[in-house]
Order: structure tokens, then sequence, then C-alpha cells
């Protein structure tokens, strides 16, 4: 939770990626995920993959998809995301098999292929689609050398996700999200103000990939 990881892994490579998860019931909360070689975010299940929680995430210009389904997964709930301007989808999949995939309250906006390919592959996994925005997130800085994920005035992403005060109550900043009513999408509440440290220069993940 509340991690900053960007500009990690080998231009053009397959296997670098933001985060790269096989266990059950883990948490993806208030993650900023930006700028990474392959994907920001590959869910990848050698033994299934079960009651993951991918909630308020900014995915961002990288060089494959937001998010990637492999292999074998059960009950992945993706949640009041934002997936925006990757290099391929916005959530990707390649043989992923399984079911209890809920993917609800996303804005997925700006990605290279289109926002969603869940049956790449011979993916067949069952999932339910609520609802998705596409709209520019209005974010305070959207390109990607000057990235800020905050979100501006007139943005789409406030108050349009679900309240999840029961699992997490705070923004990346700590800046507390509100105990009813909607909260906004993304890793930031609006107005937060940027409470933390720079991240390190560098960070270097590497992991597996189809």
């Amino acid at each position: 939770m509340g991690n900053d990881i960007h500009d990690n892994g080998r231009t053009g490579s397959n296997l670098d990626h933001g985060l790269y998860l096989c266990g059950d019931n883990e948490m993806v909360i208030n993650n900023l995920l930006v700028r990474n070689a392959a994907y920001g975010l590959q869910i990848a299940g050698y033994t299934t993959v079960s009651s993951m929680k991918v909630y308020n995430n900014v995915m961002a210009h990288n060089g494959k998809s937001g998010i990637i389904l492999w292999m074998a997964v059960s009950g992945v709930d993706i949640q009041n995301n934002i997936l925006y301007q990757n290099g391929k989808y916005g959530i990707d999949s390649y043989d992923a098999h399984g079911s209890g995939v809920v993917i609800d309250r996303n804005l997925v906006f700006g990605n290279n292929l289109g926002n969603y390919a869940l049956a790449l592959d011979g993916s067949d996994f069952t999932y339910t689609m609520g609802t998705t925005m596409s709209g520019a997130p209005l974010f305070v800085n959207s390109t990607s050398a000057g990235f800020d994920a905050h979100l501006s005035a007139g943005s789409p992403a406030i108050n349009a996700a679900l309240n999840l005060s029961s699992t997490f109550t705070t923004d990346i900043d700590g800046v507390t999200r509100p105990a009813s009513g909607a909260w906004d999408l993304g890793a930031y509440r609006y107005g937060s103000p940027g409470l933390r440290p720079a991240p390190p220069a560098f960070l270097r993940i590497v992991g597996t990939a189809p």
C-alpha cells in the first residue's frame, strides 16, 4: 500500500513491471505505478490468485498495459482505479482462467490499444463489469515527464468512486477519506496537499511475464 513505483526496467522489456504479484489475500491500494517498462501491475496465478483487492491506484504511462491478468484467478476486485495512457490496454489478459473477477468504478482513458482486453490469448475467466468511465482525468500534470496524479478541479474522478472505508480509510498521503458518501478515484483525495517525501530516483523490480 502507498507505493510510488516509477521508471522501473529496461526499455522494451516484457519482464520489468511496477508490481508483480501471485499471492492470496493481497491488497494493492493507493499506489502510483508510472512509466514502468512493461505492466503497471501483473497478476500471475501460478497457483490460483484469490481474494486480491486492487483499489484506488493510478497506472499511467507504462510501456504495456496498466494491469494484466495471467493464469489462474479466483476473486480479484479491481475498483476505483485510474488507468491512463498506457502503451497497450487499461486492463489486459493473457491465458487467464478462473472466476470471480470484479471490475467496477474505474476510469480508463487514453490507453493506446483500448480500455479492456479480457479475452486475449486463450483467456476465459468469468468477470463482472460494473461502472466504467472514460474521460480525461484532469490530473495536475498528465504528461509522462512531469506526471502528477493529484486531481484538478473539475476532474471526473472526483466523487466517482465507491466508498471502501471498511477496508482502508486514507489516501496515499495519509489524508482521511470520507467515512460515508462517494470517494474520489485514484490514489489521492481531491485537495490532498502532497505530503509524501519524494520517492527514490530509481527502483527496479524484475519479474517474469508471459
